[in-house]
């Protein structure tokens, strides 16, 4: 990832230090024993930038990404966003025992927070997907979006557990030698 980004409308430059990877360790006790499980978090340019809307000019198009459906996905950058992920490190370094809902995917998870009141679908959703990397043998966690709702994803299934839920079941299901 970038160590920065430029907004081309106002000329500003914005760190994106505090987005860099990083290991993250959480605690799981399949069977009833500890497990100290190491993930490393990254992110992703949706952490910071939005979809172009009409009113975007194209010196604002920081990326040109295509969807699963083959769309293609114009981002520009949103400091709201920006402002946001800058608290995402500490989230996650917070996150054992906090309710997180799974996504459609076994994979998928969201995370809200900054709800104003308790029963609220509004605040901000973290979008974060399970993995792993064969290659450095290691689980991964990538924040794939941040954004602020009115309302949940729909591709959220269920009623929320606390993400050391979510993770033991993503562990458990995850067979690799090197575990």
């Amino acid at each position: 990832m970038n160590k920065y980004v430029i907004d081309s409308v106002t000329g500003e430059t914005y760190s994106l230090e505090h987005l860099k990877s990083l290991p993250m360790t959480y605690t799981i006790k399949p069977g009833g024993n500890p497990v100290d499980v190491e993930l490393y978090l990254h992110f992703s340019n949706h952490c910071y930038t939005k979809s172009r809307k009409s009113h975007h000019t194209d010196e604002e198009v920081l990326f040109r990404e295509t969807k699963k459906n083959g769309t293609i996905d114009e981002r520009v950058f949103c400091k709201e966003r920006w402002e946001f992920s800058k608290l995402l490190p500490e989230i996650f370094r917070e996150l054992h025992a906090k309710p997180c809902f799974i996504g459609n995917e076994k994979t998928m998870f969201y995370r809200q927070e900054n709800k104003p009141f308790v029963g609220s679908h509004e605040g901000w959703y973290i979008c974060a997907r399970f993995g792993v990397s064969n290659k450095h043998e290691n689980l991964v966690i990538t924040v794939r979006s941040v954004h602020y709702r009115t309302n949940r994803p729909e591709s959220i299934r269920g009623e929320s557990k606390r993400f050391y839920v979510w993770l033991m079941r993503f562990y458990q299901d995850t067979k690799r030698d090197w575990l």
